[in-house]
C-alpha cells in the first residue's frame, strides 16, 4: 500500500466527498494499485485546506478507450474533512428548516440534490438525527 497526495478541482472534490463520484481517471505515473490510499487535496489556484482520504479498490488499465498510461481508479471514501462535512450539513439544515416552514418533507426539498441525499440519508428521521448530532459544528 502506497499513500499518494493528489490535487483535485473543487467541483470534482465535492462530488468525491459526497459519494457521487466514485472513480478517478489519472495518468499512471505512480504505479497505482488496489489498496493504495489517495489523499485528495482540493486545489483552486492553490490548496484550499479541504482534503479527503480514499482507498483505491480497483485499477482499470490497458483498456480499449483509455489513453496509454492512463488508469481508472475506483474509490472508496475513508474520511471527510471538517469543512466538507460543514458544507454538506449546512445544506441539509437549510433544507430541513425550509421544509418545516412549508410542511414538506426534507426529501421533497432536496430533490435537486437527490443523488447526494440517497447516499447520506435514507429517511427524514436520518436527517433529524444528523442535524442533532452536528449542529454544534456549524
Amino acid at each position: 500500500m502506497t499513500i499518494h497526495e493528489l490535487k483535485i478541482a473543487p467541483k470534482y472534490f465535492f462530488d468525491v466527498v459526497t459519494g457521487i463520484k466514485t472513480a478517478e481517471i489519472r495518468y499512471n505515473d505512480r504505479g497505482y494499485k488496489a489498496g493504495d490510499i489517495l489523499i485528495l487535496k482540493e486545489w483552486d489556484n492553490g490548496y484550499t485546506g479541504n482534503q479527503t482520504k480514499v482507498t483505491v479498490t480497483h485499477v482499470l488499465d490497458k483498456f480499449e478507450g483509455l489513453q496509454p498510461n492512463f488508469v481508472v481508479l475506483s474509490l472508496k471514501i475513508e474520511t471527510i474533512g471538517v469543512n466538507d462535512l460543514k458544507q454538506i450539513l449546512k445544506m441539509t439544515l437549510e433544507a430541513y428548516s425550509f421544509a418545516n416552514d412549508f410542511n414538506k418533507t426534507v426529501t421533497d426539498m432536496l430533490v435537486p440534490h437527490m443523488a447526494l441525499c440517497q447516499k447520506l440519508y435514507r429517511t427524514d428521521d436520518d436527517v433529524k438525527d444528523m442535524v442533532n448530532k452536528i449542529s454544534k459544528y456549524l
